[in-house]
């Protein structure tokens, strides 16, 4: 899929999101710089260094984008609620508190038809954190 494609489908599925889910939208956050690694199969949706936020009543979604000039280009999106990214499967780690204060959260299985990805959220706020109303087991609530 090319990234005009990309970006469409991003945007169309988004506003799907704002119509449907609108009165779930508890905030939303531009901008939001952000660390990404990957291991396994190539996936350069999954890197990106920028992502908007939209914190939901039960998830988050992640919007990563570039930019071109002064335009936001939008690669995808996730939406992670009660321990699964939707489309994509479980989670395996999800820390709200990780190393520097940032908010972890790993997902996929590292191979050669599959992708592990580890985000990093970086520099939100503790009232922002609070709003990440996604339920965690055990196992899945340490990280690095």
């Amino acid at each position: 899929m090319d990234q005009k494609t990309s970006h469409d489908d991003a945007v169309k599925q988004l506003k799907l999101l704002y119509d449907k889910f609108s009165d779930k939208i508890l905030s939303v956050k531009k901008s939001v710089k952000s660390e990404t690694v990957t291991s396994g199969r190539k996936n350069v949706g999954y890197l990106f260094r920028k992502c908007d936020l939209i914190f939901l009543e039960n998830g988050l979604v992640i919007i990563p984008f570039y930019n071109i000039g002064k335009y936001k280009i939008y690669t995808n999106f996730f939406f992670i609620s009660d321990n699964s990214l939707v489309g994509v499967g479980k989670l395996k780690r999800f820390n709200l508190n990780s190393f520097g204060n940032d908010v972890y959260i790993e997902f996929g299985e590292s191979s050669f038809t599959s992708t592990n990805v580890e985000i990093r959220l970086k520099n939100l706020t503790q009232e922002e954190k609070s709003l990440i109303n996604i339920q965690q087991t055990t196992n899945s609530s340490s990280a690095s």
